[in-house]
């Protein structure tokens, strides 16, 4: 039954994809029905409330889970208090935020995000989180 259902699928340009689940999304606390925001163990955030189930960002950041946290891992070897570090593709600036975690005050994160509607949620989650 599973193979008549994976060609049915196929044949219409779906495929079935298996995903563990990554918990449910924390409450929108937002009254502005075009924004999504959370408060998470991780941090605060803004997101677009457009597509964020289909975003894999978003969606990962709006159940308060850390997004590419091999990444994140990685970079907790490196960066020390006092560090200067750089994000290219800052998105909406989790990673930027964990960055700021690690360098603590006396370091600076440079963060860079090319699209504007990215970047104002970005500006948004900088200042959710108290990071200057």
């Amino acid at each position: 039954m599973k193979d008549i259902i994976r060609n049915f699928l196929n044949k219409r340009g779906y495929e079935i994809i298996k995903q563990a689940y990554v918990g449910d999304k924390y409450p929108n606390l937002s009254k502005d029905k075009s924004i999504y925001y959370c408060e998470t163990p991780i941090g605060n955030f803004s997101l677009p409330k457009y597509g964020l189930d289909e975003d894999a960002v978003t969606n990962v950041i709006s159940r308060g889970k850390l997004f590419e946290p091999e990444v994140i891992e990685l970079a907790k070897k490196y960066i020390k208090r006092g560090s200067s570090v750089l994000d290219v593709g800052a998105n909406f600036g989790q990673m930027s935020i964990e960055f700021a975690k690690f360098t603590g005050p006396g370091g600076k994160v440079y963060s860079f995000e090319a699209q504007d509607f990215v970047f104002k949620f970005f500006e948004k989650n900088i200042s959710n989180n108290n990071i200057s």
